[in-house]
């Protein structure tokens, strides 16, 4: 423990009849100065002289010996005094090895409370009958050169004249030390550890320690050594405090976020990360407030080192409105050196705020039925619960269930981290699948905030934006009688419900005589095998809307990035179709074949067929047939039809027919597909089996 000065100024005994005498020798005398002794006699003693820990050291603690490696050793009985160089030695400094040059680099440091600190180590060696030593004169400096030698008392103290001052045991008064070598008898390891403020020390590489010895307490044995640890400090006493707020290690703000009114609970986690036992481990927090008397204390007691307490202390509270934040401090001690540290920890104390349902679009399908994209916007800091009820519903009740009752923080949004994400990437609540005619509404209302909703319906204004193209397709331009044009203008949509694009910079026809014409709602239409948004071909249709124009016009209609053009250019004539009516056109599936079979009700000047291949719905083809199929109906009578297209490989292929008539003109129908399975292998052995009696 610290330890108070004990002043001693000698014993005077004064008798009367030497009064006389002693008043003269007081008037012709001038007394020695006043002189501070700090006794280290006992096990685990301390003393703080002029900014310096002193501490008597057990190198058998936990903490371990290190290796004490000598800077400076000085033997002689009596008083004896030196201090270290690579010069020429003075005084009572020992030769060899143990007396060199030192490093600045070569002390380790030590962190106490903040401070840092360079620790010396002096092992010290009496006899066991008379084990005190006196510490009189302890001084260190600085110097760019190691190998200095000439100590000068001063004032100031110097060594060659080339030395700079850093720490004197006696810069306030005559101090002394009182050492004791019984408890810990022995060379070689540290019997007390002296820590000098490394602020003191400044840049010079190199430095020199002066020590005397025995001026009030007699060196009678062998020598004194002055050493460092090669393996760092050999004392390094340590605390740490972890306060945990609702089992959050909030250090920084805003903490967790925390409903006003709801409970708080502060945990603290304790470890002795030094390498010697603690006694008196406190904590206390400061509750938030200055004022220290609503402060929360918390005795632990000891704490061994490496031990952890995270059970002794906790407190608890109701969380106020706003930012809170407090700090919490643990305190523990070595043989009166004190430890510690601190770590603060915050909470929100959040009022509730709305969580607002939100519809996104809703998805015609095309088929009388209809999809609802749903999201929602928490304002609240944190993530909410709200149960299924009259807080969260949903009317239809058949539709109700399907909502989330936690609505958290998604932060797909910027700005808007309780914002679930838009069409079409999400991420939704949830959807809905509902009819038409239907109107699905969302109920929610958070701790109060005021009931809202958010309907559905089959109303146009909630339609869902395309996110894949509309494609506009001129079919062909057919030519009039009176030598007008007709454009035939069809559609394909990619996505996979009902988009509706207004007339516009998106949906126009130049010239703009003829804008207005073309739709505004893009379906389903379903007509084609595979391409649900793909509006008929020429000539059965079903098309998006026709236009008639003049051979010297060039029609435009611009659907988003994309166009489609209609002209007088021949390349994009409609063909007229043959005079057939086909009654079937199927494909079945056989081992490594397609089995294509058609039948006409009627066949007018028809030349024959052509059957085309393709792996895709949309091409390229390849004719299966080698030569045209002769047409074999009349005007009055269709005739059946089959074709085997052999050795081909497993998958789904689509076939396309062609009917030619006698002029050359063309048409086609289909595509339809068949897929070819793999073909089913044959055991390469069979087992035989005994033949029976």
């Amino acid at each position: 423990m610290n330890q108070h000065p004990i002043r001693h100024t000698g014993s005077v005994i004064l008798r009367a009849q030497g009064l006389l005498l002693a008043l003269l020798l007081a008037a012709t005398t001038v007394l020695p100065a006043l002189a501070a002794s700090y006794d280290l006699s006992a096990a685990g003693s301390s003393a703080t002289i002029n900014g310096a820990i002193f501490l008597q050291w057990d190198p058998d603690s936990s903490a371990g010996t290190g290796n004490f490696n000598s800077f400076l050793r000085i033997q002689k009985n009596g008083t004896e005094r030196g201090y270290n160089t690579d010069g020429t030695l003075e005084f009572d400094t020992k030769t060899g090895t143990w007396t060199h040059a030192l490093l600045l680099s070569a002390v380790p440091t030590v962190d106490i409370g903040g401070t840092l600190y360079r620790e010396f180590q002096l092992d010290i060696d009496q006899t066991g009958a008379d084990p005190l030593l006196s510490l009189d004169e302890l001084q260190l400096f600085t110097a760019s050169s190691n190998t200095l030698t000439g100590y000068s008392a001063g004032p100031p103290p110097s060594i060659g004249g080339g030395t700079t001052l850093v720490y004197n045991l006696d810069a306030d008064e005559d101090n002394t030390v009182t050492l004791n070598y019984s408890l810990e008898p022995g060379s070689g390891r540290a019997d007390y550890i002296v820590l000098i403020p490394d602020s003191l020390f400044g840049s010079a590489p190199y430095v020199y320690l002066y020590a005397q010895f025995g001026v009030n307490y007699a060196s009678n044995d062998g020598f004194e050594e002055w050493g460092v640890s090669t393996t760092g400090a050999v004392f390094q006493p340590a605390i740490d405090i972890e306060k945990f707020t609702n089992d959050e290690n909030a250090d920084e703000p805003t903490g967790p976020i925390i409903a006003v009114g709801d409970p708080v609970a502060w945990t603290y986690r304790v470890e002795n990360t030094g390498n010697v036992d603690l006694t008196n481990v406190t904590v206390v927090d400061d509750n938030g407030t200055p004022d220290t008397a609503d402060d929360y204390p918390c005795a632990i007691g000891n704490l061994a080192a490496g031990a952890v307490d995270n059970t002794t202390c906790s407190q608890n509270g109701t969380a106020a409105a706003g930012q809170y934040a407090n700090m919490a401090t643990v305190t523990g001690k070595y043989h009166g050196i004190q430890i510690s540290d601190d770590d603060p920890s915050h909470y929100f104390g959040a009022l509730p705020q709305p969580v607002k349902p939100i519809l996104e679009c809703v998805a015609d399908r095309g088929d009388g039925t209809y999809t609802a994209y749903f999201g929602y916007e928490n304002l609240n800091d944190h993530e909410v619960t709200i149960p299924h009820g009259d807080d969260n519903k949903i009317t239809p009740s058949t539709y109700d269930g399907g909502q989330p009752t936690v609505f958290g923080l998604p932060n797909v949004v910027p700005g808007r981290p309780g914002r679930t994400g838009f069409f079409p990437d999400g991420p939704f609540a949830f959807t809905v699948d509902f009819e038409d005619g239907e109107q699905v509404v969302w109920t929610l209302q958070y701790d109060g905030t005021g009931r809202r909703t958010a309907t559905a319906s089959n109303n146009p204004a909630q339609r869902c934006p395309a996110v894949e193209p509309v494609k506009p397709i001129l079919e062909c331009v057919a030519e009039e009688k009176d030598g007008s044009l007709t454009a035939y203008f069809g559609y394909e949509n990619l996505n996979d419900y009902v988009v509706t694009i207004p007339h516009g910079e998106d949906n126009k026809i130049t010239p703009s005589t003829y804008d207005g014409v073309q739709p505004t709602v893009f379906g389903l239409p379903n007509v084609v095998p595979g391409r649900p948004g793909r509006t008929g071909f020429y000539p059965d249709g079903p098309f998006a809307f026709t236009l008639n124009f003049q051979p010297d016009e060039v029609i435009v209609w611009k659907l988003g990035p994309r166009t489609s053009t209609a002209s007088d250019n021949p390349a994009q004539r409609c063909e007229e179709p043959t005079a057939i009516t086909l009654a079937s056109f199927t494909a079945g599936a056989g081992v490594d074949s397609v089995i294509l079979t058609w039948e006409t009700a009627t066949e007018v000047d028809n030349a024959g067929f052509n059957l085309y291949r393709a792996t895709s719905a949309d091409g390229p083809w390849t004719q299966v047939n080698g030569a045209l199929i002769a047409a074999q109906g009349s005007p009055a009578s269709g005739v059946a039809y089959s074709l085997v297209d052999q050795g081909l490989a497993p998958g789904t292929y689509y076939y396309t027919l062609e009917d030619v008539d006698y002029s050359g003109a063309t048409a086609l129908h289909g595509p339809i597909s068949a897929t070819v399975a793999p073909a089913l292998r044959r055991p390469a052995h069979r087992p035989m089996l005994p033949a029976l009696d």
